[in-house]
Formats: C-alpha cells, structure tokens, sequence
C-alpha cells in the first residue's frame, strides 16, 4: 500500500544546532588553553576575562591544519573586564590561547560560542 502524501503543513521544522558554551578558569605564568572541539565553520563569539595585575593580555584562536592556523588575534587592556569578539573562520577544531606577552601570573575566563 503506498504512502500518502505528505502535508508540508504538518512538515517538521528544522531546527538549528547551536553548541552550548565551552568555558575554563584557568591560572598560569604562560599560556591558558581551551580545546573547542569542532566547530563547522562561519562566526564564533570569544569570551576572555583576565584576572590579575593591570596590563596587557593576547588572545589567538587556531584552527590546526588549515592553511592559515591563526584565524583571530588581538592584545586587550587586563583592567577592562570581561570582554567578547567575534571572528569568521573555516570549519575544524578550534583551540584559544590566551597569554600575557610579560608572562606574569595571570587568571583566565575562556569561553568560546558559536
């Protein structure tokens, strides 16, 4: 018995995933990590909160094994608080560093939304 037909008024509607939050605390003198995992490419949001003595603190997000590496980078003022950037990469595992280029004692808030 064939099937019948059906309504595109009773279709279900797609639905868009969106990958939850991927956050870290983390404390070093040298370079705070956060693996992402895969991300499918298009605009990710990057959450960074540097906690400790009034400077400068650097960020970069990486997408091994694509042709450029580096996709976003940028140095940010420790004492402005928690802040957010958005950036356009290609799909793949995407991993954020962030630093501080005097290698002082830093606390990092990593985060990565997409």
């Amino acid at each position: 018995m064939p099937r019948p037909a059906l309504d595109p008024a009773r279709a279900p509607t797609p639905r868009t995933r969106t990958r939850p939050r991927t956050a870290i605390h983390c404390s070093s003198t040298g370079i705070c990590d956060l693996e992402g995992g895969f991300f499918p490419g298009g605009t990710i949001t990057v959450d960074v909160d540097a906690i400790g003595p009034d400077g400068i603190s650097a960020w970069q997000l990486n997408v091994p094994g694509s042709s450029q590496g580096i996709y976003c980078k940028t140095e940010f003022r420790e004492e402005s608080g928690p802040q957010s950037w958005t950036c356009n990469i290609p799909a793949g595992n995407v991993t954020l560093h962030a630093f501080a280029p005097d290698e002082a004692q830093r606390e990092y808030n990593l985060g990565l939304r997409w």
